[in-house]
């Protein structure tokens, strides 16, 4: 054997005793192993001992010893513990009554202070086995899109940088029951029902109710009058529509056994009444306060006996008439669709009444009234010239159909002003679009009378006396 010098020995030393003595291993650089041996009545001879003096052996020894306690990169196969078990669950075990979108979440530690992983398991089974995450670092994840009424379970799975891992409990959680709901879908704002029509009122609804109520309302909800006080809740309910014609209607569907849960008509819609002229015209009327008007501009060619209205077009001879007269702006029988008829004031006041029977033009004052119904003071009803604040804008039509921009009316009273222009004493049209004009059946003096005006630029209704001789509208009020 060759013979190892003390140096070779520090490299490669091998140290052992019988009973209860230490082997200690240091092959190449750096690795040692240390192990207890418990082997007893057994003796080893290693040729690494050999031809050394006992001073050099003890030498050797303290040096190992020493190289061993200060090596940089020893390692005593120590072991690394896995991460602890994943706790405090967010919502808490077994939870009851949340949303269909809650955040799950939890905490988690490491005996060895390394960096965790989590891998998250979800479901509606009681052993979820599907992985909604892997591998994220956030001890916390969204759902969203659950299922009312429904329990779910969830585990973490948590795993340290070493590779260890730990599982976690079976958590669980309850959503909430889907809540009992009503929406009303028809009519829902802006329908114009015809009294005596047939229609559907419809609605949806979530929950488990059985029956509901429903009601209407002329006076965009102050008050209720029931349509019937229980049906099967199947979402849609026939209706003739009643005799209340008004523009501030709604419906309203409640369950049966807990008024609470209710719903009405986002915006008011619209029921009116029809009345036919003595030329076949059909027209809508509504209430509005204590009066019941149309709601469009009249259109007829003869009075209430049958006898035509003088139809005048050419500008001299309307210049030059002191009798009832009627014309479509610009002599176009189309704008009459539209506008209505233009006419003069010995039209409306002729005793064979121009008006429908059982209607008439409203005097001065039925105008003050529907204007103060709308928010006028006495005062300001009284007044002459542009008047009030924003009842024009209640009277006019909504949006810029048939108004020039920018009007701003809103119809909230459901008149339904259109701007159909005029016709002036010289025979000229004029104002089409711009401004509406309309006959009251009041005198001023023997050469004028009262009218009401719209403009599309204002909110005001002007009130103003004109010569007969001009062609305005004519809307009529019931007697």
């Amino acid at each position: 054997m060759q013979k190892r010098t003390f140096f070779d020995v520090m490299r490669n030393l091998k140290i052992a005793a019988t009973v209860r003595f230490w082997n200690i291993h240091c092959l190449g650089s750096r690795n040692i192993h240390v192990a207890h041996v418990m082997k007893q009545n057994r003796r080893r001879k290693y040729p690494t001992h050999k031809g050394f003096t006992n001073m050099q052996k003890t030498i050797i020894f303290f040096a190992v010893s020493l190289f061993f306690l200060s090596c940089e990169d020893y390692d005593f196969k120590s072991i690394n513990h896995p991460p602890n078990a994943p706790s405090n669950p967010s919502p808490a075990n077994g939870a009851t009554g949340l949303s269909t979108a809650p955040t799950l979440s939890w905490t988690c530690s490491d005996p060895d202070n390394d960096g965790l992983t989590y891998d998250v398991y979800f479901g509606t089974s009681s052993n979820p086995t599907t992985a909604i995450a892997t591998g994220q670092t956030a001890a916390s994840i969204a759902r969203s899109g659950l299922s009312n009424n429904t329990t779910y379970y969830w585990k973490i799975v948590s795993r340290d940088n070493n590779g260890n891992t730990k599982e976690g409990s079976i958590w669980s959680f309850a959503t909430a029951a889907i809540p009992n709901s009503l929406t009303i879908t028809s009519p829902n704002g802006g329908e114009n029902w015809t009294v005596g029509s047939s229609q559907n009122i419809t609605w949806s609804s979530t929950g488990t109710i059985a029956n509901v109520k429903l009601e209407y309302s002329t006076n965009s909800g102050s008050s209720w009058i029931t349509i019937v006080t229980s049906t099967p809740n199947d979402g849609t309910e026939a209706l003739t529509v009643p005799n209340t014609p008004y523009a501030t209607c709604r419906v309203r569907v409640t369950d049966v056994t807990n008024s609470a849960v209710t719903d009405m008509s986002d915006a008011n819609f619209t029921i009116s009444g029809t009345v036919t002229d003595i030329d076949g015209n059909v027209y809508h009327y509504i209430t509005i306060g204590t009066q019941t008007w149309m709601v469009e501009n009249l259109k007829t060619t003869r009075y209430r006996n049958g006898d035509a209205i003088q139809n005048a077009t050419d500008n001299t001879a309307w210049s030059n008439l002191t009798i009832g007269a009627y014309c479509n702006y610009d002599n176009n029988s189309s704008n009459a669709t539209t506008y209505g008829r233009l006419y003069n004031w010995y039209a409306v006041n002729d005793s064979r009444n121009i008006a429908p029977a059982g209607w008439h033009v409203p005097t001065d004052n039925e105008w003050k009234i529907l204007e103060m119904y709308l928010g006028m003071t006495q005062q300001q009803a009284d007044a002459t010239g542009w008047r009030g604040t924003d009842e024009g804008n209640k009277l006019k039509e909504a949006g810029n159909s048939h108004w020039a921009s920018p009007s701003a009316g809103t119809n909230s009273s459901g008149f339904t002003a259109l701007p159909g222009g005029c016709r002036y004493s010289n025979g000229t049209f004029g104002d089409v679009g711009n401004y509406g004009y309309w006959w009251s059946s009041s005198e001023y003096d023997a050469t004028l009378a009262w009218l009401r005006g719209m403009y599309y630029d204002n909110a005001y209704v002007s009130r103003s006396n004109y010569v007969k001789k001009v062609g305005f509208s004519i809307r009529c009020v019931r007697d």
